[in-house]
């Protein structure tokens, strides 16, 4: 059918766009074909079909003998199916399905530590290692969540979906929007976090404590089904928010007072290294004086040996 079926040459095939308000809903592809003259009804083609569809459907040549209507691989020249153009196609449309990722350079300009920032990384490519992603890796077979029993243990489940994880978030003042947050994407959840909810009035002053909370929801998970210790969510974000203070105090560079200048040497400084020498004067407890020098030639006085020994720590 010209209206409904996916058959003009373009870009994405598509049906064809028509001129005007009344067209014929039954009309086929073969009306608009002249069998006199084995080609496109292009008198009739204008009269139906939006102008800029027509160098479309002129592009294409029809064959001299009918041929019983058929499917063609657009995304290929020659409209046979490959793999690879099937695995393109593939990554095009879950590239379409998914949001758009914030970008990974944006993290390493988060104002947090280095290992809280390597941990989101790891968050944006989907390597944290919870249980689906270690069966996916063929690490086990168990994908429920340690915490709650939940089917499916993803890395949006552990930082948002869970019950603790919703709790925490809550407790820590992240205002809930329906359809914004928490959503079930994890580039959806950390965008909005990350970057974006500073611009709908949310407080710096809270969103400065995002990157301890996703850590310590991360350690508590961990200390969950390592160790049996159930953190309340509470805990976690106190905890998180007092390392967030610590970590800010630490990059505050304190004015330190500024060292006294050393006072100038008296010693004499000799001009050339082959005049470079030295002299000693040492008294001993009796009140008797001993006096020695050296020299860069080497040449010791028999009181060198003491005075190397009174030099020594």
């Amino acid at each position: 059918m010209a209206w409904s079926d996916n058959w003009m040459p373009d870009a994405k095939p598509r049906p064809a766009t028509r001129c005007g308000p009344s067209f014929n809903p039954s009309l086929r592809v073969c009306d608009l074909i002249d069998p006199k003259a084995q080609g496109w009804n292009i008198p009739k083609i204008q009269t139906l079909i939006s102008h800029d569809d027509i160098p479309l459907i002129k592009s294409p040549r029809l064959p001299r003998a009918p041929l019983p209507d058929g499917y063609c691989w657009a995304p290929t020249k020659s409209g046979t199916y490959t793999v690879q153009s099937g695995y393109v196609l593939a990554m095009e449309m879950e590239s379409d399905r998914s949001p758009t990722p914030p970008p990974h350079s944006k993290v390493w300009s988060i104002k947090t530590s280095s290992k809280i920032k390597h941990f989101i990384w790891n968050v944006l490519s989907n390597s944290v290692l919870v249980c689906s992603r270690l069966t996916y890796r063929y690490c086990g077979t168990d994908r429920h969540c340690p915490r709650c029993g939940a089917d499916n243990e993803t890395v949006n489940h552990l930082l948002f979906e869970c019950p603790p994880s919703v709790q925490v978030w809550a407790l820590a003042h992240i205002p809930h929007s329906p359809g914004l947050f928490p959503s079930d994407s994890i580039f959806s959840n950390l965008n909005h976090l990350l970057w974006r909810a500073k611009g709908l009035g949310i407080p710096s002053s809270i969103l400065d404590n995002v990157p301890w909370i996703l850590w310590f929801i991360w350690k508590a998970r961990n200390d969950k089904l390592f160790n049996g210790n159930d953190t309340p969510p509470l805990d976690i974000v106190q905890i998180a928010i007092s390392e967030a203070c610590n970590w800010r105090l630490a990059q505050i560079l304190q004015n330190f007072p500024k060292e006294e200048e050393a006072l100038p040497s008296t010693i004499a400084q000799p001009l050339e290294d082959a005049l470079f020498g030295g002299g000693l004067v040492l008294m001993d407890e009796d009140g008797v004086t001993n006096v020695g020098s050296f020299s860069s030639n080497r040449s010791l006085t028999p009181y060198m040996p003491s005075f190397i020994l009174c030099c020594r720590p």
